[in-house]
Protein backbone atom coordinates (compact mmCIF):
# COMPACT_ATOMS: atom_id res chain seq x y z
CA UNK A 1 0.00 0.00 0.00
CA UNK A 2 1.43 3.17 -1.15
CA UNK A 3 2.83 5.94 1.67
CA UNK A 4 -0.02 8.59 1.77
CA UNK A 5 1.30 12.50 2.25
CA UNK A 6 0.67 12.89 6.02
CA UNK A 7 2.64 9.70 6.44
CA UNK A 8 5.66 10.96 4.48
CA UNK A 9 5.64 14.48 6.92
CA UNK A 10 5.66 12.01 9.74
CA UNK A 11 9.08 10.73 8.63
CA UNK A 12 10.17 14.14 8.13
CA UNK A 13 9.19 15.16 11.69
CA UNK A 14 10.87 11.57 13.05
CA UNK A 15 14.49 12.26 11.12
CA UNK A 16 17.43 13.11 13.91
CA UNK A 17 19.84 13.84 10.73
CA UNK A 18 20.28 14.49 7.37
CA UNK A 19 21.40 10.78 6.49
CA UNK A 20 18.03 9.54 8.42
CA UNK A 21 15.88 12.21 6.52
CA UNK A 22 17.05 10.31 3.21
CA UNK A 23 17.11 6.71 4.51
CA UNK A 24 13.85 7.52 5.93
CA UNK A 25 11.43 9.64 3.21
CA UNK A 26 13.02 8.50 -0.03
CA UNK A 27 11.79 4.85 -0.61
CA UNK A 28 8.88 6.01 0.00
CA UNK A 29 8.21 9.23 -1.32
CA UNK A 30 9.49 7.89 -4.85
CA UNK A 31 7.01 5.17 -4.53
CA UNK A 32 4.32 8.20 -3.61
CA UNK A 33 5.64 10.43 -6.74
CA UNK A 34 5.30 7.03 -8.69
CA UNK A 35 9.29 8.36 -9.62
CA UNK A 36 11.75 6.08 -11.11
CA UNK A 37 14.70 8.45 -8.68
CA UNK A 38 13.85 10.73 -5.65
CA UNK A 39 16.10 12.30 -3.81
CA UNK A 40 18.07 15.58 -1.92
CA UNK A 41 20.79 17.42 -2.85
CA UNK A 42 22.55 20.08 -0.63
CA UNK A 43 24.60 23.00 -2.60
CA UNK A 44 27.02 23.02 0.54
CA UNK A 45 27.57 19.30 -0.33
CA UNK A 46 28.78 20.11 -4.20
CA UNK A 47 29.42 22.97 -5.72
CA UNK A 48 26.36 23.34 -7.27
CA UNK A 49 22.66 22.25 -7.59
CA UNK A 50 22.16 18.99 -9.45
CA UNK A 51 22.05 19.82 -12.97
CA UNK A 52 24.24 21.76 -15.53
CA UNK A 53 24.42 25.71 -14.40
CA UNK A 54 21.92 26.01 -18.04
CA UNK A 55 19.63 23.84 -16.63
CA UNK A 56 16.30 25.27 -17.35
CA UNK A 57 14.38 23.52 -14.99
CA UNK A 58 17.10 24.58 -12.24
CA UNK A 59 17.52 28.08 -13.18
CA UNK A 60 13.58 28.36 -13.32
CA UNK A 61 13.49 26.85 -9.25
CA UNK A 62 16.18 29.71 -8.42
CA UNK A 63 14.55 32.37 -9.66
CA UNK A 64 10.70 31.09 -8.08
CA UNK A 65 11.75 29.07 -4.83
CA UNK A 66 8.64 26.75 -5.43
CA UNK A 67 8.25 23.69 -6.68
CA UNK A 68 7.72 23.07 -10.57
CA UNK A 69 8.05 20.56 -12.97
CA UNK A 70 9.71 20.33 -16.66
CA UNK A 71 6.04 20.72 -18.24
CA UNK A 72 5.38 24.28 -16.35
CA UNK A 73 7.78 25.76 -18.63
CA UNK A 74 9.43 23.87 -21.60
CA UNK A 75 7.66 22.26 -24.40
CA UNK A 76 8.00 18.35 -24.19
CA UNK A 77 10.74 18.15 -27.02
CA UNK A 78 12.51 21.70 -25.73
CA UNK A 79 13.25 19.33 -22.39
CA UNK A 80 14.15 16.40 -24.74
CA UNK A 81 16.51 18.33 -26.64
CA UNK A 82 18.05 19.75 -23.23
CA UNK A 83 18.30 16.22 -21.31
CA UNK A 84 18.82 12.81 -23.45
CA UNK A 85 18.83 10.39 -20.37
CA UNK A 86 15.42 7.96 -20.26
CA UNK A 87 15.25 7.71 -16.49
CA UNK A 88 14.63 11.74 -16.73
CA UNK A 89 12.22 11.94 -19.07
CA UNK A 90 10.09 14.26 -16.85
CA UNK A 91 10.95 16.15 -13.67
CA UNK A 92 10.00 17.32 -10.26
CA UNK A 93 12.12 19.81 -8.05
CA UNK A 94 11.03 21.48 -5.37
CA UNK A 95 13.01 24.02 -3.01
CA UNK A 96 14.92 23.43 0.36
CA UNK A 97 14.84 27.05 1.72
CA UNK A 98 17.08 28.90 4.68
CA UNK A 99 16.74 32.25 6.25
CA UNK A 100 15.41 33.52 2.52
CA UNK A 101 17.86 31.38 0.60
CA UNK A 102 17.90 28.43 -1.66
CA UNK A 103 20.31 25.79 -0.02
CA UNK A 104 19.16 22.48 -1.75
CA UNK A 105 16.34 20.97 -3.48
CA UNK A 106 14.04 17.56 -3.36
CA UNK A 107 13.76 16.00 -6.65
CA UNK A 108 12.30 13.39 -8.87
CA UNK A 109 12.07 12.16 -12.08
CA UNK A 110 10.24 9.60 -14.48
CA UNK A 111 11.18 7.43 -17.71
CA UNK A 112 10.36 9.56 -20.72
CA UNK A 113 7.58 6.71 -21.57
CA UNK A 114 5.47 7.12 -18.29
CA UNK A 115 3.35 10.26 -17.61
CA UNK A 116 4.26 13.55 -16.55
CA UNK A 117 4.38 14.58 -12.87
CA UNK A 118 1.14 17.46 -12.63
CA UNK A 119 -0.11 20.38 -10.21
CA UNK A 120 -1.41 17.60 -7.60
CA UNK A 121 2.10 16.54 -7.37
CA UNK A 122 4.02 19.46 -7.75
CA UNK A 123 1.21 21.21 -4.14
CA UNK A 124 2.18 17.85 -2.65
CA UNK A 125 5.93 18.34 -3.30
CA UNK A 126 5.66 22.05 -2.02
CA UNK A 127 4.24 20.12 1.27
CA UNK A 128 7.35 18.33 1.61
CA UNK A 129 10.07 20.80 1.07
CA UNK A 130 8.02 22.80 3.80
CA UNK A 131 8.42 20.45 6.42
CA UNK A 132 11.76 19.59 5.61
CA UNK A 133 12.71 23.00 5.23
CA UNK A 134 11.62 23.44 8.67
CA UNK A 135 13.27 20.13 10.09
CA UNK A 136 16.31 21.09 8.72
CA UNK A 137 15.85 24.60 10.65
CA UNK A 138 15.73 23.04 13.79
CA UNK A 139 18.49 21.30 13.29
CA UNK A 140 20.84 23.55 12.68
CA UNK A 141 19.55 25.99 15.06
CA UNK A 142 20.02 23.13 17.74
CA UNK A 143 23.86 23.17 16.48
CA UNK A 144 24.22 26.74 16.82
CA UNK A 145 22.99 26.84 20.36
CA UNK A 146 25.33 24.32 21.52
CA UNK A 147 28.75 26.73 20.25
CA UNK A 148 30.38 28.17 22.38
CA UNK A 149 30.21 31.97 22.51
CA UNK A 150 33.62 32.24 24.30
CA UNK A 151 32.41 34.47 26.72
CA UNK A 152 32.53 37.95 25.09
CA UNK A 153 30.26 40.74 26.88
CA UNK A 154 28.21 42.85 24.91
CA UNK A 155 30.63 45.48 23.82
CA UNK A 156 33.40 42.58 22.85
CA UNK A 157 30.17 41.72 20.53
CA UNK A 158 29.28 45.02 19.41
CA UNK A 159 32.99 45.63 18.47
CA UNK A 160 33.19 42.46 16.57
CA UNK A 161 30.46 43.52 14.67
CA UNK A 162 31.79 46.36 13.62
CA UNK A 163 35.11 44.85 12.76
CA UNK A 164 32.71 42.79 10.42
CA UNK A 165 31.61 45.60 8.49
CA UNK A 166 35.02 46.39 7.64
CA UNK A 167 35.85 49.57 10.28
CA UNK A 168 38.52 50.65 11.36
CA UNK A 169 39.32 51.08 14.83
CA UNK A 170 39.08 54.57 14.68
CA UNK A 171 35.71 54.35 13.22
CA UNK A 172 34.65 52.44 15.49
CA UNK A 173 35.68 54.09 18.45
CA UNK A 174 33.66 57.16 16.86
CA UNK A 175 30.34 55.39 16.98
CA UNK A 176 31.00 53.70 20.53
CA UNK A 177 32.23 56.97 21.56
CA UNK A 178 35.32 55.54 22.68
CA UNK A 179 38.97 55.97 21.91
CA UNK A 180 40.73 53.92 19.20
CA UNK A 181 43.14 52.57 21.80
CA UNK A 182 39.43 51.41 24.39
CA UNK A 183 38.65 49.68 20.73
CA UNK A 184 42.11 47.89 20.16
CA UNK A 185 42.60 46.47 24.04
CA UNK A 186 38.99 45.33 23.38
CA UNK A 187 39.99 43.52 20.12
CA UNK A 188 43.24 41.87 22.16
CA UNK A 189 40.52 40.37 24.77
CA UNK A 190 38.65 39.46 21.57
CA UNK A 191 41.57 37.42 20.18
CA UNK A 192 42.93 36.08 23.19
CA UNK A 193 39.29 34.14 23.72
CA UNK A 194 39.14 33.69 20.69
CA UNK A 195 42.16 32.23 19.72
CA UNK A 196 42.87 34.01 16.85
CA UNK A 197 45.36 36.71 15.33
CA UNK A 198 43.89 38.59 13.21
CA UNK A 199 40.94 40.68 12.40
CA UNK A 200 39.99 38.61 9.33
CA UNK A 201 40.25 35.05 11.34
CA UNK A 202 38.02 36.58 13.89
CA UNK A 203 35.18 37.38 11.70
CA UNK A 204 35.93 34.00 9.88
CA UNK A 205 35.54 31.96 13.29
CA UNK A 206 32.54 33.62 14.82
CA UNK A 207 30.53 33.49 11.39
CA UNK A 208 31.18 30.21 10.97
CA UNK A 209 30.03 29.20 14.92
CA UNK A 210 27.40 31.78 14.48
CA UNK A 211 25.17 31.18 11.29
CA UNK A 212 23.04 28.61 10.76
CA UNK A 213 24.54 27.19 7.65
CA UNK A 214 23.70 24.06 6.65
CA UNK A 215 27.37 22.93 7.18
CA UNK A 216 26.02 22.47 10.90
CA UNK A 217 22.87 20.08 10.24
CA UNK A 218 24.33 16.86 11.33
CA UNK A 219 24.10 14.56 8.38
CA UNK A 220 24.26 10.81 10.65
CA UNK A 221 26.66 8.11 10.53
Amino acid sequence: MKTTLPELVDLIRASHDLGNLRARLFPEATQFFDAMRGGLFLHAEAPALPGLPSNPVVNALIARHAPLHEGQILKPNEWTAFCSRADHGHVLVGPLVQNGELVGVIGFTRGRDESAFDSQNVADLSALCLHASTKMASWASRETESTPDFALSPREREIVNLVAQGKTNAQIGRELFVSSETVKAALKAVFRKTGVASRAQLVARLRLLETNSLKSIPVGP
